[in-house]
């Protein structure tokens, strides 16, 4: 959910982004609740410190394509050390990650 929150947090603080970000952040939601079905069981994290958004919209974005990138190349690493059955969704969240940085940049 880590990326849901920093999703919600810049839409806190940006309101207008909201029509171009709510999207790719109901996405993130998703992609939480298909690797929860997916397992059988809740995802094992932390509470997650809210995160602070600083800056003007352009930033904010900006500081979003990073968290985009980073959680593109940690799901990709996912996808090639997952089991069999998780490989798929774990890889199409990579994709998506990926596809979200198109809105972002």
């Amino acid at each position: 959910m880590g990326l849901a929150a920093l999703y919600d947090a810049t839409l806190a603080a940006h309101p207008d982004l909201t029509a171009a970000l709510s999207p790719v952040r109901d996405a993130h939601r998703q992609h939480v609740d298909a690797l929860v079905r997916a397992i059988g069981s809740p995802l094992t994290t932390s509470a997650p410190a809210v995160p602070s958004v600083a800056g003007p919209p352009a930033q904010a974005v900006a500081a979003l394509a990073a968290a985009e990138r980073k959680g593109r190349d940690d799901a990709v690493a996912a996808c090639l050390a997952s089991v069999a059955r998780l490989a798929p969704l774990v890889g199409s969240i990579a994709a998506a990650r990926a596809s979200h940085l198109e809105v972002l940049v």
